[in-house]
């Protein structure tokens, strides 16, 4: 997750630097009011940590994309000569099951990502 504020002069999002899993971890490494400068005005105003919020990375949803994508493809490769063996009834069954190994990490991946970024936004100090 990425923590951003948004300018107070021309409403840009500026990017914190900070690797804070909440609100209390965010206090702590900046203190409650702390000056940002933005980089797209450069104005510098004082923020709170209230003013910051939390968003997901786009990197990790690659990332969990990518480990699908080429852990589906291998589990296939190095299964093909069991999951195409012509005439057994459980080829459907173990394909899917294969199927799910890469698709539960993809989304709990994601899902943490996601809970993470709930926790950061829904307590506000």
């Amino acid at each position: 997750m990425k923590l951003v504020a948004n300018c107070k002069a021309c409403r840009a999002a500026i990017p914190i630097k900070q690797s804070a899993v909440d609100r209390v971890d965010l206090i702590k490494e900046m203190g409650e009011r702390f000056d940002l400068a933005c980089t797209t005005c450069t104005a510098e105003n004082n923020y709170s940590s209230v003013d910051v919020v939390a968003k997901e990375k786009k990197t990790t949803a690659i990332i969990g994309f990518v480990v699908l994508l080429f852990g589906t493809a291998t589990i296939l490769y190095l299964m093909s000569g069991f999951l195409l063996t012509p005439g057994s009834p459980v080829n459907f069954i173990a394909f899917g099951g294969v199927l799910l190994i890469p698709a539960a990490f993809y989304r709990s991946l994601i899902g943490t990502e996601i809970a993470n970024v709930r926790r950061f936004n829904q307590y506000r100090a």
